[in-house]
């Protein structure tokens, strides 16, 4: 009895090893992809005669033609698109900052690009440039709701955060003094400023923070397909297409 109750057991064991198997397998290589980027946030992700666009965007759809599996982009706010991820409701998002917190949650990928980080006033500011976060002091900064900028900049609580959903209502919201300074993603800025005709009104300060890593983000339960990618995203970032995309990006943004 114990000899077929031990038979029983290895042979259930080996079923759910299968099963196991099985299920990953089908994660790994379903057809369909689903992934998930701010929704307006030019030039890296926007939205073009109803068809989702941009660097980034460009850059994740590249590798995902190199796997040969179809990818469903899903643009929202950035708090939705982090909370989703979360949620494990999409199997990939873009672009995080590889900070601590976001590798213990998420498997990172890349860097596919590096981002700097700015600060802007308006033009009528007193504010001319700064050399430590102490310069905000008192003062009311306008930041995206569920963004990550840098350790310093996160925890500082010399000024004020008021939370925006996007950089166009946080531009606006500069414009009309409901915040006296903002930072953001210089190339962003120049983007929605440019096509808004805003630079009469505000000014970059000329100290910038940092170029930050920006990486793509897995979901916790879809490791094996964060690694595939980042076999095919390696082969990308060092070919000619990859360079290619850059410059056209940096040319529609001079």
């Amino acid at each position: 009895m114990k000899t077929s109750d031990a038979k029983f057991s290895i042979k259930l064991k080996k079923i759910l090893l299968i099963l196991v198997f099985f299920l990953a397998y089908e994660n790994l290589y379903a057809e369909e992809w689903i992934g998930s980027c701010e929704e307006n946030y030019p030039p890296y992700n926007y939205i073009e005669n109803g068809i989702p666009i941009g660097l980034d965007t460009e850059i994740v759809q590249h590798v995902m033609n190199k796997i040969g599996k179809k990818l469903i982009i899903k643009p929202t706010i950035w708090s939705n698109v982090y909370s989703n991820l979360l949620e494990n409701k999409v199997d990939l998002a873009w672009q995080f900052i590889g900070s601590e917190e976001r590798k213990k949650i998420f498997f990172l990928v890349g860097p596919i690009r590096y981002g700097l980080d700015v600060i802007l006033v308006r033009k009528s500011s007193n504010v001319s440039n700064w050399t430590s976060l102490n310069d905000f002091s008192g003062l009311k900064a306008g930041v995206i709701k569920g963004y990550k900028y840098h350790h310093e900049f996160d925890t500082a609580n010399n000024f004020k955060k008021k939370e925006f959903p996007n950089v166009q209502a946080q531009l606006e919201a500069l414009l009309s003094n409901k915040v006296d300074f903002i930072i953001g993603d210089f190339n962003v800025l120049k983007y929605i400023i440019k096509k808004n005709n805003f630079y009469e009104k505000i000014k970059f300060l000329p100290t910038s923070i940092k170029k930050i890593p920006r990486f793509i983000a897995f979901s916790s339960k879809n490791k094996e397909k964060s690694i595939l990618f980042e076999h095919y995203l390696q082969e990308f970032l060092s070919s000619q297409e990859y360079s290619d995309l850059l410059e056209k990006y940096e040319k529609m943004n001079r």
